[in-house]
């Protein structure tokens, strides 16, 4: 693992592979007081500071086609709005289409 500290934001690179044991690490790097902002290569992971704080990560990945049609686009929009009435943050999302969400626990 390494850590690139610019005082306001830290890069990390690591290679998870697993989506679940990523998540509990983003949770883990929430209460030390980072809040994942960023991911590049798929393995270098951005953190802004932020207070301690007790927060719950979700990744979903969309299987969009090269040449997607009008109603692939519309699934995806409807799963993000619906996501964020249920309360949580879309965060961004990766080159490979995985969606970032969190909230708050």
């Amino acid at each position: 693992m390494k850590i690139i500290d610019n005082g306001q934001k830290i890069r990390i690179t690591k290679i998870m592979m697993s989506i679940m044991k990523e998540k509990v690490w983003l949770e883990e790097m929430a209460l030390k007081g980072y809040r994942l902002c960023g991911l590049s290569m798929g393995i270098t992971y951005t953190f802004e500071k932020i207070e301690p704080a007790k927060l719950v990560y979700e990744i979903d990945r969309f299987d969009i086609p090269n040449s997607p049609k009008l109603k692939d686009i519309y699934q995806k929009e409807e799963f993000v709005a619906l996501a964020q009435d249920m309360g949580w943050t879309l965060l961004f999302h990766d080159e490979s289409m995985n969606y970032y969400f969190c909230k708050e626990a």
